[in-house]
């Protein structure tokens, strides 16, 4: 049988049972339940005039603190407490942008003390205006395994990390944007899951992004960061790259995109990159580097795509990159296969180079038409069987034999076609086009499937 008593936590943070104890100050409010075998786990709940570190200090492990809107200026620390701190709604934008951590620049804003599990989860807050000389302005994880997830970490400055510096567990759903590191503006040795962020607008003096992240990063946006050396975007990540949009972002010697990153790089959009000297899009990045769409990037001197990056290269589009000395595409690496290059003479198996056509580049929708010379034209890669937004690859595209005969596609993207006859079962509602292919049925581009889109594809036909 379960109980559940109320209690009150007085303003020095020590919890006294209610009973007759009514005109106790109140900090929070906090619910424990007595379970049969005699553990316990409160909730807590903390509002703007009070301290959210008096309401960890009076936590256990298993406790949940839920903190109301508000601004909390002050430099908190989990002391190795597996406990869950969050907002009243952590997938609220507006109220994640409204309950704020500030961490005044006296220290970082959050600390953990390394010991922390995955049970730890800091959620659904602002933190910002954190400042630490050595490591983690926003957030120093201590070598933790907790999950930060659906926080915006912005405006705070680190020696090493100026976002979060060492976190091992699961990143995932924060926008970590407008921080300053020496190394690593965004992150910095976070080597857990870092999934489904915006990293952007960060700077540093090596990986605006990332810097030393090994574990599995997808499905991230990593744009608009900028170096004063070299990995704009990601500098060192020997992990897992995929999914991910590498974008717009810059590095004041080499590695605009990417720098020495030596894992898999796949199904990615590259895009918009630039280096004042080499490398672009990606520089020295020694691993495999396949499916990806490799396109517009910029490097003064050589290799506008890609420089030294001497792993496999297939199933790549690596196009309109420029480099006024030499390389504009690549530069003294690898010699690619199955790829589709622009200007392309040097050989390699499956290697193309006619205009991909992609829908429209300049506007970042990087999809293949339907008359695209990529379609089905790459390899088979055994274990990678979605691309960067999902869908199946290996779909057949086209009526005639292209690349080695598994209809995979060069690039990011896995071209779908859709029929007449789905089109009109969905406007008529006696179907539904799969999620995945809703894309591929929006043939004018308007965000909806109707009427226009059926004269669309009669049209084209």
């Amino acid at each position: 049988m379960y109980r559940r008593e109320k209690m009150k936590i007085n303003h020095y943070g020590n919890a006294k049972c209610a009973f007759g104890l009514l005109n106790i100050p109140l900090l929070l409010t906090v619910y424990f339940i007595l379970l049969p075998i005699l553990s316990f786990a409160v909730t807590g709940y903390v509002t703007s005039e009070y301290s959210i570190q008096a309401a960890i200090d009076a936590s256990s492990d298993g406790d949940e603190i839920i903190v109301s809107q508000g601004t909390y200026k002050e430099n908190i620390n989990f002391h190795g407490k597996n406990i869950i701190l969050r907002s009243t709604d952590p997938t609220n934008p507006s109220v994640v942008a409204s309950t704020v951590i500030n961490g005044n620049k006296a220290n970082s804003a959050v600390r953990f003390s390394g010991t922390e599990s995955s049970f730890c989860v800091l959620s659904g807050f602002t933190i910002t205006n954190g400042g630490n000389t050595d490591y983690g302005g926003g957030i120093a994880a201590g070598g933790n395994m907790a999950t930060i997830q659906n926080n915006i970490i912005s405006g705070n400055s680190g020696g090493d990390g100026g976002g979060i510096d060492d976190c091992q567990g699961t990143i995932q759903n924060n926008t970590i944007s407008g921080n300053l590191g020496y190394n690593g503006g965004g992150l910095n040795y976070c080597n857990g899951t870092i999934l489904n962020n915006t990293i952007s607008g960060n700077l540093a003096f090596n990986g605006g992004g990332l810097l030393g992240c090994d574990g599995n990063i997808q499905n991230n946006t990593i744009s608009g960061n900028s170096v004063c050396y070299s990995g704009g975007g990601l500098f060192f990540c020997n992990g897992s790259i995929q999914n991910n949009t590498i974008s717009a972002n810059s590095a004041d010697y080499s590695g605009g995109g990417l720098y020495r990153c030596g894992g898999t790089i796949q199904n990615n959009i590259i895009s918009g990159n630039s280096a004042d000297y080499s490398g672009g899009g990606l520089y020295r990045c020694g691993g495999t580097i396949q499916n990806n769409t490799i396109w517009g990037n910029i490097a003064t001197q050589y290799g506008g795509g890609l420089k030294n990056c001497n792993g496999t290269i297939r199933n790549c589009i690596i196009w309109h990159n420029t480099a006024p000395a030499v390389g504009a595409q690549l530069y003294d690496s690898s010699t690619p296969t199955y790829s589709c290059i622009q200007d392309w003479s040097s050989g390699g198996t499956g290697n193309i180079s006619a205009d991909p056509q992609l829908l429209d580049p300049e506007h970042g929708n990087f999809h293949l038409q339907q008359n695209s010379p990529c379609i089905d034209a790459g390899c088979l890669i055994i274990d990678l069987t979605y691309d960067f937004e999902g869908d199946p690859r290996g779909y057949d595209g086209t009526s005639e034999p292209r690349g080695d005969g598994s209809d995979y596609d060069i690039g990011a993207d896995e071209y779908y076609s859709i029929t007449n006859y789905e089109i009109i079962n969905h406007i008529l509602g006696r179907g539904e086009i799969p999620q995945a292919r809703l894309q591929f049925a929006d043939l004018n581009g308007d965000g909806k499937i109707d009427i226009a889109d059926l004269i669309t594809y009669i049209i084209r036909k």
